[in-house]
């Protein structure tokens, strides 16, 4: 199983290298236009990134779960921008 860094190493690449600003790659992976990323929104980004269906769907919870401060089960602009900020000073 890919380890936690390796997922988040590849989330970094896509948002870095596919999108000009955090706010596109939100809007871009927010089908349904809610302001909130689903879980699967999120396997869609962890797919997009390299991360296969299984871990997908495991990480996308884990991701909820760690970063849902508002707990409605789904990640709004505000949680999702303060994950990438720190993923860009980690990894």
């Amino acid at each position: 199983m890919a380890s936690k860094k390796k997922i988040l190493n590849k989330v970094k690449i896509l948002l870095s290298q596919t999108f000009e600003t955090p706010e596109l790659a939100f809007a871009f992976f927010d089908k349904n236009s809610d302001g909130k990323l689903s879980k699967d929104e999120l396997k869609e980004l962890l797919k997009a990134a390299g991360v296969g269906g299984f871990i997908s769907k495991i990480a996308a919870k884990q991701m909820i779960k760690g970063l849902d401060k508002s707990k409605d089960k789904k990640l709004n602009w505000s949680e999702f921008k303060k994950a990438v900020d720190s993923l860009m000073k980690e990894v």
